[in-house]
């Protein structure tokens, strides 16, 4: 299947920028032989900033043409949890939890949060699991997430979360100029703050000296750009014990190397509370000053915000 032409549309691997759930339904899209079909879809000549899908660069400025969001980098390896701790976050939020002190006050990507939230409900015979693994593409970033929560004072504060492949930070580890690892830099650039997963299932298993050197040598990559902007340390699949030893000399070693960090142990295991602990992961990170990361500034796709509507079914 053929990637969109459009510029800043990655359609099919995220969703359409004009705003079709049936990607044929497209005018722009590059249809495949065996999609060419009859369509009802009309050509429009404007649309509107936004469609409830993920972000890309060219929809920031949506948020930064008036703040500076929270942008919070998900640093990870792949099948770390990272895409199942933001589905926790939205259905939380989603039924009326607060993160801390702070609720939820909307968002421009509602469609997107509902995708990767919705495996984790029952859907009629269908019982809930975990989000499908987010996939990795070239040469661009990853979907961004937008949130917008009401704090105690009245005033809201925008953030801007990543679903990223594992597999970029994987690459990023062990060559911080590998092409296929693009989007980890960018994300290592741009963050103000981080999370970083640790697998405690993978340093359980039988290739925990592997695993070992994995998470340190990511970690050691993150330290070397990070500076003084702090870092959330989750230890997600929490549930699955790992040797004391082993845990301890991770930890100790990421102690040395992160300046502004904590640590969080996290499941979805009811036992576990995991409502209690990813509240306590955000209020934590999200209270922290941060390094000012650079202004995340892009030319609006349109010279009038309000007339420039994306929604292809607007």
């Amino acid at each position: 299947m053929k990637e969109c032409p459009k510029e800043h549309c990655f359609a099919p691997e995220i969703p359409c920028n004009e705003g079709h759930l049936d990607t044929r339904d497209c005018p722009f899209y590059t249809k495949t032989p065996d999609e060419r079909e009859p369509s009802n879809a009309a050509e429009r000549t404007h649309s509107f900033p936004w469609n409830g899908s993920s972000f890309g660069l060219s929809d920031l400025h949506l948020i930064t043409s008036h703040s500076k969001p929270l942008f919070i980098g998900l640093i990870g390896p792949f099948s770390s949890g990272k895409t199942t701790v933001l589905a926790i976050t939205y259905l939380l939020l989603y039924n009326g939890h607060k993160l801390g002190s702070k609720g939820f006050a909307g968002s421009l990507t509602l469609t997107a949060w509902e995708q990767i939230s919705s495996y984790l409900k029952f859907r009629g015979h269908q019982i809930p699991s975990f989000p499908p693994h987010t996939p990795i593409g070239q040469g661009r970033v990853p979907g961004l997430l937008h949130l917008l929560l009401r704090r105690e004072d009245d005033d809201c504060e925008n953030w801007v979360l990543t679903d990223p492949p594992g597999e970029w930070f994987e690459k990023w580890a062990l060559n911080a100029d590998d092409e296929g690892a693009k989007g980890a830099r960018w994300i290592a650039d741009n963050a103000s703050h981080f999370a970083f997963f640790i697998d405690s299932a993978l340093l359980a298993g039988e290739a925990s000296p592997k695993a070992k050197l994995d998470v340190l040598a990511l970690a050691e990559r993150l330290a070397s750009v990070a500076g003084s902007r702090p870092i959330a340390v989750v230890w997600s699949k929490s549930d699955v014990k790992i040797d004391p030893t082993l845990k301890g000399s991770v930890r100790n070693r990421i102690d040395e190397l992160f300046s502004v960090k904590a640590h969080f142990d996290l499941s979805i295991m009811p036992n576990e509370d995991p409502i209690a602990r990813c509240t306590a992961l955000w209020t934590w990170l999200t209270d922290r000053s941060a390094w000012a990361a650079p202004d995340l500034y892009l030319e609006p796709v349109s010279e009038d915000f309000f007339l420039a509507y994306r929604g292809g079914n607007g």
